[in-house]
């Protein structure tokens, strides 16, 4: 009996210290390390605001500058060095692609009327730029244009070496592009371990082995209607099926390849919500590591997060900042080791909102 009560008076114990979070050095909660990355992240939103910095060693926008905003920006990223900012978007009667100075933050007389969307490689040797019509490699050094052929796609990605793109056609057919050549290298058809061939959304190619992951939509009748898969392209099989909500959020890989992410905010825009979880996945196992929770990340009196939507990785990946896909003017910063928000700020909603880009820029 009294051991039964001292088991008892353990979890009354337990119990109180797991609800006194908010205790100086509470015993259960993770302990805050220091943030040590000082990198400084581009966000972007309503046109014809500002594109503010936020530094995330200050975990604070620190600055701002004007920019001359295509209609809708669908893409940003910052060259390999450093040096220059790139955005694609939709102009309304065109797509722009356009670059910037960071030191100057003067435009660089490169502009194309070229690409909604937009992917670089890693070494930053290449630019991939896409829309309805077809897809224009870049090169990367002086923005001439290498290639453009006649491949449709809403979504891409670069192998690790930079030496094959992968990209969606027809929501069911994955060309891969030989970046070397200039050629097409191979076209296929996904289908499932059921022979089942979805609708693919997203694509991303791991870094470590033969592997892409997915977002796609079953049809109406499936057990699952929308999912996140991985697909084994030597065993030429399925390894991951993952339930999301309607497949429109964003997916990526941080830098160093050891964790795939999702941004799992649904058709935001029509008001069909996902789950509003950033998926943190192990390519390696296909073992979902941690879902952390950016609906209800909100701090002090605000009781919501965000759903969200863009992201941008620092470069030696430990934290991701991700911005809200629309509704609010908002975005948060996570910590990928301790897998929780660090930071999160909320603004009031804007007269226009959409998703705010977020791109990575190399240390000070």
């Amino acid at each position: 009996m009294w051991k039964r009560a001292g088991l008892f008076c353990v979890l009354i114990i337990s119990m109180a210290l797991i609800v006194s979070c908010d205790e100086e050095n509470c015993p259960v909660c993770p302990v805050p390390e220091e943030i040590v990355s000082d990198y400084d992240v581009y966000l972007a939103g309503v046109s014809g605001n500002p594109l503010y910095i936020y530094n995330t060693k200050e975990m604070a926008i620190t600055d701002s500058f004007d920019i001359v905003t295509p209609g809708w920006i669908n893409g940003m990223e910052v060259s390999a060095e450093g040096r220059h900012l790139f955005l694609s978007g939709d102009m309304g009667n065109g797509y722009i692609f356009r670059v910037y100075d960071l030191a100057t933050r003067d435009t660089i007389p490169v502009d194309r009327s070229v690409g909604d969307r937009m992917e670089v490689s890693t070494d930053g040797k290449y630019i991939a730029l896409f829309g309805r019509s077809r897809t224009y490699f870049l090169d990367g050094a002086d923005y001439s244009i290498l290639s453009a052929p006649y491949i449709q796609t809403d979504d891409g990605c670069f192998s690790a070496d930079g030496t094959k793109f992968y990209c969606i056609t027809n929501f069911h057919d994955i060309r891969v592009y030989d970046m070397v050549s200039q050629t097409l290298d191979t076209v296929f058809q996904y289908f499932d371990n059921n022979g089942v061939s979805p609708n693919i959304y997203h694509i991303q190619c791991a870094y470590n082995q033969p592997k892409i992951y997915m977002a796609v939509t079953y049809p109406p009748g499936f057990p699952t209607f929308d999912s996140l898969v991985a697909y084994s392209l030597e065993e030429d099989s399925t390894t991951l099926g993952y339930s999301i909500g309607p497949a429109a959020g964003y997916l990526g890989i941080t830098p160093d390849g050891n964790q795939i992410i999702y941004t799992d905010c649904g058709h935001v825009m029509l008001g069909l919500y996902g789950s509003m979880h950033v998926i943190f996945i192990d390519p390696q196992t296909d073992a979902v590591i941690s879902l952390v929770d950016a609906g209800h990340s909100g701090q002090g009196n605000i009781p919501t997060g965000f759903p969200p939507g863009m992201f941008a990785v620092t470069p030696d990946s430990r934290y991701t900042v991700v911005a809200s896909a629309a509704g609010a003017w908002a975005f948060g910063m996570i910590d990928n080791v301790q897998h929780r928000f660090v930071d999160v700020n909320i603004y009031e909603p804007q007269t226009i909102s959409f998703g705010m880009a977020a791109c990575r820029k190399l240390p000070k």
